[in-house]
Order: C-alpha cells, then sequence, then structure tokens
C-alpha cells in the first residue's frame, strides 16, 4: 500500500508546481462530506443466543447482532483548472473519521459473542461493541464539466484516489458485567483483525456548483460507495458504504472574476 502513497505524494507535488506557475487560478477547497456504513458484519464474529427451554435452533453467526457506522471527513485542497476550465484537478490533505458499532439485535437485551479459547468456548456477554479509527490521507482527484459550461450552475462528473495512513485507532468491548472487562485485551487479540496501517480507495460523485461573480464555489456532492483497496479496513464491519454527501467552498486566491 505504501507505493500508493508515494505515487499520491508524487502526482500532488506536480500538481502544486503546475499551480505555482498559474497562480490566479488556483483555488483553496475546504471540504465536509459523510456516508453510513451498509452495518454488515465481519464473518469472523460468531454471535449466537443461550439456549431457551428444550427447543431451540443453534444459529450461528449475526443472527442476534446488528451494525451501524458512520464514516465522516474534512479536507483542505489546492484545485486548478485546467482545458480551459473544462475540467478541474485538486489535491490537498484530509482528515477522515470512522465511527462503527455492534448492538444486540432488536429481540435481544444482549450480544453473546462466542469466543475460542484454548479450554474450548467461552461465551461472553456483552451491551454492545464500538470502535473509531482515524486517518489521514492524500487525495487526488478530476471532475469534468457535464452541463452549464457557460453559466455560473454547473453539473459535474468526480473521480479521485486517496491512499493515508491511520492516525488513531480505538476499539471497545462493552461487557454487561464490569468485572469481565478485564477480557477485553485477550478477546480483542486473539480475532487478530487489527485495521491496517494503510488506507487507500477509489470514489467518484456527482456534484452541482455555483459560481459566485467573485470567483467562490459552492459545491453539494452525492458521493458514490467506496472502492477499497486496502484491507483489513476496520474490526467489527465489512468496508461496504452506502452512497454519501459532501459539500466545499472554494476560495480563488485572486480576486478577479472568473469561471
Amino acid at each position: 500500500m505504501r507505493h500508493w502513497l508515494l505515487l499520491l505524494l508524487f502526482l500532488s507535488a506536480s500538481i502544486l508546481s503546475l499551480e505555482a506557475q498559474h497562480p490566479t487560478a488556483i483555488r483553496v477547497t475546504a471540504e465536509y462530506g459523510f456516508m453510513n456504513l451498509s452495518g454488515k458484519l465481519n464473518e469472523q464474529w460468531d454471535f449466537r443466543h443461550p439456549p431457551q427451554g428444550y427447543y431451540h435452533h443453534n444459529f450461528n453467526g449475526n443472527e442476534y447482532a446488528t451494525g451501524e457506522g458512520r464514516i465522516h471527513y474534512t479536507g483542505l485542497k489546492a484545485e486548478l483548472p485546467v482545458l480551459k476550465n473544462r475540467v478541474t484537478l485538486a489535491s490537498g490533505l484530509r482528515y477522515t473519521n470512522v465511527n462503527q458499532q455492534v448492538l444486540p439485535f432488536s429481540n435481544t437485551s444482549h450480544l453473546y459473542l462466542y469466543y475460542p479459547a484454548g479450554r474450548g468456548i467461552d461465551i461472553y456477554r456483552l451491551d454492545k461493541m464500538n470502535e473509531s479509527i482515524g486517518y489521514l490521507s492524500i487525495p487526488l482527484e478530476a471532475d469534468i464539466i457535464l452541463l452549464g459550461y457557460y453559466s455560473n450552475w454547473q453539473v459535474y462528473l468526480k473521480g479521485g484516489i486517496q491512499a493515508g495512513v491511520k492516525i488513531h485507532e480505538k476499539s471497545q468491548l462493552h461487557f454487561t458485567s464490569p468485572s469481565m472487562q478485564t477480557h477485553e485485551g485477550e478477546v480483542l487479540a486473539g480475532y487478530d483483525k487489527t485495521p491496517s496501517t494503510f488506507f487507500s480507495n477509489f470514489y467518484g460523485s456527482l456534484g452541482l456548483r455555483l459560481t459566485l461573480n467573485n470567483g467562490v464555489r459552492l459545491a453539494a456532492e452525492m458521493v458514490l460507495p467506496y472502492l477499497f483497496l486496502s484491507k483489513p479496513n476496520w474490526s467489527f464491519l465489512s468496508p461496504d458504504t452506502l452512497p454519501g454527501v459532501q459539500f466545499s467552498v472554494a476560495m480563488p486566491l485572486d480576486s478577479s472574476p472568473f469561471k
């Protein structure tokens, strides 16, 4: 995964070099976006329910647990219009935070985690599981105008790739009995599925933007689900994402009116 990061560093430096040659065309963009995770649990986790009465189905897997999560990100980028402003290239820095949690299914009060121990199977009763991970990445993007080339309102299509590194991570198991909390480290280490140090993915979006007379751009985008290159990405949930939303404001470094 390191070669992706090195490649993006090189390409980002190339874009910044081009921008230095055309200072009046540079915009600095602040962005914020979010998307939900599909909630599908990683197959490594085995949740069941204790027998009730003389008859029960010994289900295993995810029948008694549900997952949910969200990705938030914010970034600062430099933009350079090329090809007579039909295409915009952008690169910069982005911070991404991934929050995920596993909860009991609607008809159960607790999570019953079956854990393969050396002496057999241990059953841990949990209230929930949650994980928060932060990444610092370098995005490289290009967008092209689809509609409104001669208008202040434009519809555009964007494609991008980002690569980065994990800068913080916290995984927690919330045991129903406080005395069992000492087993948290053992259980997490036993699954040995800690998120990768490196993080990268392809992404695309469809956007609408308004360019004001002073060159400021206001934009909103529908972001398509990510296509991940890195793995494993997270401990509890699969990397499947749902469509998201992004908002951005681009400020020109030169106040002269331009599109």
